[in-house]
């Protein structure tokens, strides 16, 4: 009589560990590739909202959103977004897909959407009172940063007055509400650039150690946190970056960005020149 021969209990758990350390491996590996996945999503999306930036700069006389003229502050900055959504007709491309902001539904039923992207103040404002910049007055518009990535904030992006998408330079908190999920930028630590950690939730960047950035010439790309020089903008396009801002004062003289064309070897930068 022939015998059926089983799996002996040292066989199943020789099986069971070598299936455990693939999968160790592998899950990993897999959650990176989701990841990079959402990362290039969001990537594509800055991407489609720069062509819409350079429509809108063509058809402004090559002057950039300022968003609307806050009476009572005296500032322009909020409301870039509803100026730009014409040219871009699409609320999902102003979301990144790592964004988990809900959609904020009116007590009337009406919706605002996630904003993914925050504008740069300099750029939409850059002196107060001053509305928008021109494409000229930038030294180098592939070196100046125009968008960046926040979380936690939502805007009616069809209504050209909304007047709530934010901006910030990267100094202290933004304007509106919302959060930085940059990673901590041009080697600021929260403590001494006029923030606490809760404006930082993402202290090394959203998507694996960095973050999406949209220039004022158009073009996307992604930068580490520590790669991109935030502050108000530089005097001179050799200043070095001004840092850190430890009198309390968010002016030019201590908390001011690198210039386009200064020695220090940063990517990119929140000023105009």
């Amino acid at each position: 009589m022939s015998k059926t021969r089983a799996f002996t209990l040292i066989e199943l758990l020789v099986v069971i560990a070598i299936i455990a350390i693939l999968a160790a491996i592998l899950f990993p590996v897999f959650a990176k590739a989701r990841e990079k996945a959402r990362s290039i999503a969001c990537l594509s999306n800055l991407k489609q909202v720069g062509i819409g930036l350079m429509q809108y700069t063509q058809d402004a006389d090559e002057k950039y959103p300022c968003g609307i003229y806050n009476t009572a502050s005296g500032h322009y900055g909020l409301g870039w977004a509803g100026q730009m959504y014409p040219y871009i007709k699409s609320q999902a491309v102003f979301k990144c897909p790592n964004d988990p902001t809900p959609n904020y539904v009116a007590p009337d039923g009406s919706v605002a959407p996630p904003l993914s992207y925050g504008v740069n103040l300099n750029i939409v404002e850059p002196t107060y009172g001053q509305p928008a910049a021109s494409l000229a007055a930038l030294t180098s518009p592939a070196k100046s940063v125009f968008l960046f990535e926040i979380q936690g904030q939502d805007v009616y992006l069809s209504d050209p007055n909304e007047g709530h998408s934010g901006a910030g330079n990267g100094v202290g908190a933004l304007t509106d509400y919302g959060n930085y999920v940059t990673g901590y930028m041009g080697g600021r630590l929260p403590s001494n650039a006029g923030y606490d950690l809760y404006h930082f939730p993402k202290p090394l960047g959203i998507h694996t150690d960095g973050s999406n950035f949209l220039m004022a010439d158009g073009h996307a790309k992604w930068l580490r946190g520590a790669a991109v020089s935030s502050g108000m903008n530089a005097a001179a396009p050799t200043d070095a970056q001004k840092a850190p801002c430890t009198t309390g004062s968010f002016d030019t003289a201590h908390c001011a960005a690198a210039g386009v064309d200064s020695s220090e070897l940063w990517a990119v930068t929140f000023s105009l020149q």
